[in-house]
């Protein structure tokens, strides 16, 4: 009848093969004629361990699947993984817009390639919508599922997280420090027994040590630091510490490109292994060994069944700490840490042959600039 909608013809896309993987995920691939794509898939859809709420296991595990997946679905993990470990105490508002970045700009990056080939066709001939060269699972799995075009017109452009991030680099520096003087008293203590177990309190104080006796700056107090480290940043300082020690440039590490907003930094060649490598080695060897912290336990035991297929990569503590390990030595052992409570100061900084820090007012710790690798 007039008016009527034609009948909608039956799907062209038709699933070819399916097959699972040593780590329980499913790799179906869909077909039509010639034209195949494959999704790779956990238990969960993306929705369900990306965007709504983070599931560490099954998005690593995706992302180490051999599988490239379809067009943006990687791209899209590594953007969930990166504001996760970017924001993981922060509600999740930072994840979701960064996978929203990362769906738009595969969106975008689609849309150019159909507009090219599209340049010479006549006005009489070109069909609006244009086709895509995007699979249907990209916008089933992905686009609308996160709410389409009306939530990624909502979330700030990549300048506008790249903004917010400013403000975070002298946060994770900080934090970053914290893991590395933990990381190097870790080396420390397996040749000299008697140094005291690492303590939260202990590396505060070497942190405002560090930062005076380096730049004659004053840091946030205990207090803060503490919130920063254990409450903000907690479920996901093994990844950023070992990202800030991975190379990604000769100028940057992985971390100052992911704090860039360049997502995909963990998906070149070589990195990912490299990243879950590390962070495995610092929690079960630093992270584990702290369990004084609240909460500790739960998260080390998160970490550990995440990144359990990988094996664990040894690393060094940065430069910028092992520079001091004399003071952190003395600080940690008996001898040093009464000379650090008492009244003379100057007793203990002779002990490691540095002078009294004088911190200049004004001046505050923490650097902006890309971090140290070495």
């Amino acid at each position: 009848m007039p008016g009527e909608l034609p009948v909608r013809s039956a799907p062209v896309w038709k699933i070819a093969d399916q097959r699972s993987d040593e780590n329980g995920l499913t790799i179906t691939t869909y077909a039509k004629k010639t034209t195949r794509y494959d999704v790779v898939s956990s238990g969960n859809r993306f929705v369900d361990i990306a965007f709504n709420r983070f599931d560490l296991k099954q998005v690593c595990a995706i992302l180490l699947n051999g599988n490239p997946s379809f067009s943006g679905h990687k791209d899209a993990l590594a953007a969930a993984l990166c504001g996760w470990m970017l924001g993981s105490g922060e509600g999740g508002v930072f994840r979701r817009r960064s996978v929203a970045l990362s769906v738009a700009t595969t969106l975008a990056r689609a849309e150019r390639t159909t507009a090219k080939e599209s340049l010479h066709e006549q006005l009489t001939t070109v069909r609006y919508p244009r086709k895509s060269n995007l699979p249907p699972a990209f916008f089933a799995e992905l686009y609308y599922p996160i709410g389409g075009f009306k939530y990624i017109v909502q979330t700030p452009a990549r300048y506008g997280l790249r903004y917010e991030m400013q403000g975070l680099r002298n946060r994770l520096y900080l934090i970053n420090m914290m893991a590395a003087i933990d990381h190097l008293h870790a080396q420390l203590s397996s040749t000299n027994p008697k140094l005291a177990d690492v303590s939260l309190a202990r590396s505060s104080d070497l942190l405002r040590m560090i930062e005076s006796a380096m730049y004659s700056a004053r840091i946030p107090n205990y207090d803060n630091i503490r919130t920063e480290y254990v409450s903000k940043f907690e479920k996901s300082l093994p990844l950023l510490y070992a990202a800030s020690t991975i190379k990604y440039s000769e100028a940057e590490s992985v971390l100052d490109a992911v704090a860039r907003a360049n997502w995909s930094s963990v998906l070149k060649p070589g990195i990912l292994h490299e990243l879950f490598g590390r962070a495995l080695y610092y929690t079960e060897t630093i992270y584990a060994k702290n369990l004084a912290i609240p909460g500790r336990t739960s998260t080390v035991k998160s970490l550990l069944s995440a990144l359990g297929g990988i094996q664990a990569k040894p690393f060094d503590p940065p430069d910028r700490v092992r520079n001091h390990s004399k003071l952190i030595e003395y600080y940690y052992s008996d001898e040093g840490y009464r000379a650090y409570k008492h009244p003379d100061k100057t007793i203990f900084w002779s002990a490691v042959g540095l002078p009294v820090p004088k911190v200049i007012k004004g001046a505050k710790g923490g650097r902006s600039q890309p971090t140290e690798t070495r």
